[in-house]
């Protein structure tokens, strides 16, 4: 670039400023960026300095890449907070780019309401259906919810907008980020309990991250434990049920690394229509499941490695007990273990929409295609739940896939036989050891995390899957960075000392005494994000 293009540029952006910035504070401004610090223990308002909500605004009106710089450990309650203009129940708007470091902080709201019948709900005092809206007519609200921050504006292009969250946590909000048209939102770091959509009369349901057109979600060693959007459940169709999921997006980008959901009942714990949804080494635990389909501009991918979704409690929605490939989307489970008990699941209607108590866990429906590659599913008391229904189905030209590495168990209703035809694979595995259960009142039930993903030393699903270290034809590729993954979701190595890679999401350990007290710092570990990493 030449002097003279160099000095016509700045005199454009001079003139838009209204010249009143001196060259000197420009450049002060525009390339380091100014930090703009939160000491208040009260969210606050934009005229209260020190505290977040005014920090936020400051941010937004600075010219240049800022900071917010938040004191280490600071709980900020949000109870006697305002919603910022125009954004409903959100509590700020981000309309420029920035990095908000959070230090172990927290937002903390303690959301309140008294039902007709007197009853007192709380966040952690739920009196009402998880899939009905929480607040009804009748109803008092004492302490409002709030959702945290939208990025941007609905409807309108902020491609503009890039907000970075580290070690920042929620517990007693609604929502947390919606990341509107175009922006990006990246958080590292952070703990989200508690998440109850208290926020108005018949509110509609609301998801922890919500990603709208064209934006992206880059998430990693975040852990969203009970979360309750609340909402009215839309009736499964006879091949086709809508998740509106903890974490949801429409035609846009899912990047979630090393976490977790727990304990939630989202109706689902992923809902993605459209772009693409990259699940790596994280764990689903009694969460519901995942649903992928096309969305109105793109085609929908999700891309679950290295992964547990396991499904014994929490979302009881029977309909999203599954991983869902509907409506042309495509889901690809690769080195992931599926895990789902439908003793803990119930639905009436079987005879008349067969959705509901077919195809958990694991459906391709309305040209959907699930491809299952080196991953393990394994159905507990399916005889029992839902007498005479499948496990794995096929609806509307969906189909289902599996690799020659891959296990899908076979049930009391689908012998071998009828799942390998079912998988277009006559070599996969479907019968053998894999777990070590627990058996009791007639039941078979998975044993807890961590153990209850431990493959049997002695199983079918151990040493199955030769050359797998990095460089190996079987290596284990991270579709967000195209690098080599080396450790399960527990912090074991991928691979043991031959070369073979366990059937699933987890190797066994080697030696076994990882089974116990020692399992459970490696489950704690990873669980809770592995923050060295």
């Amino acid at each position: 670039m030449t002097c003279f293009n160099r000095l016509q540029k700045f005199n454009k952006l001079m003139i838009a400023l209204g010249g009143i910035l001196s060259a000197t504070m420009l450049t002060t401004t525009a390339e380091a960026g100014t930090i703009f610090e939160v000491t208040e223990t009260f969210y606050g308002t934009t005229s209260d300095a020190g505290t977040l909500a005014w920090a936020i605004d400051q941010a937004n009106m600075t010219f240049g890449s800022d900071t917010i710089n938040i004191t280490a450990g600071l709980e900020i309650n949000v109870d006697a907070a305002s919603a910022f203009p125009g954004t409903n129940t959100f509590l700020a708007r981000f309309t420029e780019s920035v990095d908000i470091l959070g230090n172990g902080a927290k937002l903390l709201g303690n959301p309140t309401y008294i039902t007709t019948g007197g009853a007192t709900a709380t966040k952690t005092k739920i009196v009402s259906s998880p899939y009905d809206p929480a607040i009804i007519a009748g109803d008092l609200i004492v302490t409002p919810g709030f959702n945290f921050a939208q990025i941007g504006t609905s409807g309108s292009d902020n491609s503009s907008i890039n907000v970075n969250l580290s070690n920042l946590s929620a517990d007693g909000l609604a929502t947390f980020v919606q990341a509107n048209e175009g922006s990006q939102l990246t958080v590292t770091g952070g703990d989200f309990n508690n998440m109850v959509n208290y926020t108005d009369l018949n509110a509609a349901a609301r998801s922890v991250f919500l990603a709208n057109s064209g934006s992206t979600l880059n998430l990693s060693d975040i852990s969203i434990t009970k979360s309750y959007p609340f909402g009215n459940v839309l009736d499964a169709s006879p091949d086709y049920s809508i998740f509106f999921g903890v974490i949801q997006g429409q035609d846009s980008t899912l990047n979630l690394e090393n976490s977790s959901i727990n304990d939630s009942f989202g109706a689902g714990a992923i809902a993605w229509n459209g772009g693409t949804a990259n699940i790596v080494s994280s764990i689903f635990n009694d969460a519901g499941g995942l649903s992928i389909a096309d969305g109105t501009t793109e085609e929908g991918a999700l891309n679950l490695v290295n992964s547990i979704v396991y499904m014994t409690g929490g979302d009881d929605l029977s309909q999203t007990q599954r991983i869902q490939a509907a409506v042309g989307g495509e889901a690809n489970i690769i080195a992931s273990s599926v895990l789902y008990d439908a003793s803990n699941t119930s639905s009436t209607g079987c005879n008349t929409v067969s959705y509901l108590c077919n195809g958990m866990p694991l459906t391709a429906t309305q040209g959907g295609v699930l491809n299952f590659n080196s991953s393990v599913a394994v159905p507990l008391n399916a005889e029992f739940a839902f007498l005479g229904n499948d496990s794995y189905s096929e609806f509307s030209l969906g189909n289902l896939i599996a690799d020659q590495f891959s296990y899908v168990a076979a049930t009391p209703t689908q012998a071998s036989n009828i799942v390998r035809g079912l998988f277009d694979n006559g070599d996969i595995l479907t019968e053998g050891d894999t777990y070590d259960f627990i058996n009791g009142f007639g039941l078979t039930f998975f044993n807890p995390l961590p153990n209850g993903a431990i493959p049997l030393v002695d199983g079918v699903l151990v040493s199955v899957i030769p050359d797998a270290t990095p460089g190996g034809s079987n290596q284990l590729i991270n579709p967000i960075d195209g690098s080599p993954i080396t450790t399960d979701v527990f912090g074991n190595p991928r691979t043991n000392g031959a070369g073979f890679r366990d059937i699933g999401a987890v190797q066994t350990p080697e030696p076994l005494t990882v089974l116990g007290a020692a399992a459970a710092v490696a489950f704690g570990t990873a669980f809770k994000r592995r923050k060295a990493q």
